[in-house]
């Protein structure tokens, strides 16, 4: 039985009526068929696979058949778009691309180097006419089409909206310095073949949710000014994301990156706020140079990210969007591992603080043993504990405060006590040394009047040292 889904012989004798100079135009129910029975069938009989040199496999086009192909293209389907005021390419299967240029240098062994090429064509090629600028005018759907080979949309203008969504590429696709000025739909999009968006430009938002890269994948230099969306996208070859542009959010939640490949973000510019929540990588992430401020990675895995010289903001502690104790408990982990003391502190400052904030938000565990008054006092002492351990050390992160303090106390706030200005003469002579005396743990209380403000001056001053004793460490460490 013969494959219905290719196309029927009595189908290319048609076409070939089709480009006959005296056909100018096809009704609306011949186009319908030609979309259902040619641009829509499969075309995997148009080439054959063979080995090069290098032994790699490349695809051998019968070139007859795919310029029949974008003849066509031309001459019906982008005419057709002009008249009803939206190109629709929806469930098409396209062959190769044809490239024709005055320029001699071969495109397919330069794809990295579009700025050598200027991409005027000499003939008529893909979609465009000679002396044609290469753009589209229109709103595009490429929805559900199929790419059977190398798809160039490299220096490309979209001046309206386009969608590839459901679209798959089955080798490489080449977006290298493209221009979208509307909103661009690459959801559920199956990226096969190495996937390159060097030097492109993005005006509105685009988005690749649900969509999987399969091989290599290339955003470099690229610019975003709006909103750029990978929710839950799979990234199963290396990755790069490097010197781009971006000014507003970037989501990556639930996306997923497998293990043993390489996933770089290095060089993100601009002002932004990036979302990699509930993101749980199988493979090491690097971020190298990333703006991390009011960020969110609320339920993923920190310990596959690395983090090199990002900014975390210039404050002494480290703020997330949604973030919670464990967030910066794993933060703190992990700069620690790196040995970056000074991240690891903010990060415990953070996590501290958002301790103190919870404290009357969490609910207490009740025991019918205690009596209800005690757990009356757990919230307020709690957080007393919580503020009193960063007002006077600044979560052990600080050498300042606690010597500051320790000094205040020690002579002005006990001496005072222990002056006659307070105590009527009392404690009137040497008030200084015997506050300096219950400063230091290693002097001995007097049984005087005094016993009990002296108590509190000693645990109190004993527990400011310990608290410098503890800045004075983590600082040497950082």
């Amino acid at each position: 039985m013969k494959n219905q889904k290719l196309i029927r012989k009595k189908y290319y004798k048609w076409v070939k009526k089709l480009l006959r100079e005296d056909v100018k135009e096809i009704s609306d129910e011949e186009y319908v068929e030609l979309e259902e029975e040619y641009f829509q069938k499969d075309k995997s009989d148009w080439f054959k696979v063979k080995k090069d040199s290098d032994q790699k496999e490349i695809q051998v086009w019968d070139n007859k058949r795919v310029k029949v192909f974008w003849m066509l293209i031309r001459k019906f389907s982008m005419k057709r778009g002009q008249k009803e005021g939206k190109y629709s390419f929806s469930k098409f299967i396209f062959p190769k691309f044809e490239w024709f240029f005055d320029n001699s240098v071969d495109y397919l062994d330069d794809l990295n180097n579009l700025t050598l090429l200027q991409l005027e064509f000499s003939k008529p090629a893909n979609f465009w006419n000679e002396d044609e600028k290469i753009e589209f005018s229109l709103e595009v759907n490429f929805s559900q089409a199929k790419f059977l080979s190398i798809a160039i949309f490299s220096q490309v203008t979209f001046y309206e909206r386009v969608s590839f969504s459901g679209a798959k590429f089955l080798n490489s696709i080449y977006f290298n310095y493209t221009i979208f000025y509307e909103n661009v739909s690459f959801n559920s999009v199956s990226f096969y073949g190495d996937t390159f968006f060097r030097f492109a430009k993005f005006e509105k938002q685009v988005s690749f949710g649900n969509s999987k890269f399969c091989s290599k994948t290339f955003f470099v230099g690229a610019t975003f000014s709006l909103i750029l969306d990978f929710y839950k996208v799979t990234f199963l070859g290396d990755t790069y994301f490097e010197n781009l542009k971006l000014t507003n959010e970037v989501n990556f939640s639930f996306s997923n990156f497998t293990k043993e490949k390489v996933f770089l973000f290095n060089n993100i510019e601009g002002i932004y706020s990036l979302n990699f929540s509930n993101v749980l990588p199988n493979s090491e992430i690097v971020f190298r140079k990333v703006n991390f401020i009011n960020s969110d990675i609320l339920n993923s895995d920190i310990s596959k990210f690395r983090f090199e010289e990002c900014n975390w903001g210039s404050s002494q502690k480290i703020k997330m969007k949604n973030g919670n104790e464990s967030i910066y408990r794993q933060l703190k982990k992990n700069f620690v591992n790196a040995r970056d003391w000074d991240l690891a502190g903010k990060a415990y400052r953070s996590e501290m603080s958002t301790k103190k904030n919870n404290v009357f938000r969490k609910p207490v565990k009740r025991d019918k043993n205690i009596s209800s008054w005690i757990y009356l006092l757990i919230r307020p002492v709690g957080f007393i504990i919580y503020f009193f351990y960063g007002f006077f050390s600044g979560y052990n992160q600080s050498i300042i405060k606690p010597i500051f303090w320790f000094l205040i106390f020690t002579f002005l706030i006990f001496p005072f006590i222990y002056s006659d200005f307070c105590f009527n003469c009392i404690f009137r002579e040497e008030f200084i040394e015997q506050s300096v005396k219950n400063a230091f743990p290693f002097f001995s209380l007097d049984d005087s009047l005094s016993f009990w403000y002296s108590l509190i001056q000693k645990i109190f001053s004993t527990v400011l040292l310990t608290f410098f004793i503890l800045g004075l460490r983590n600082k040497f460490k950082q």
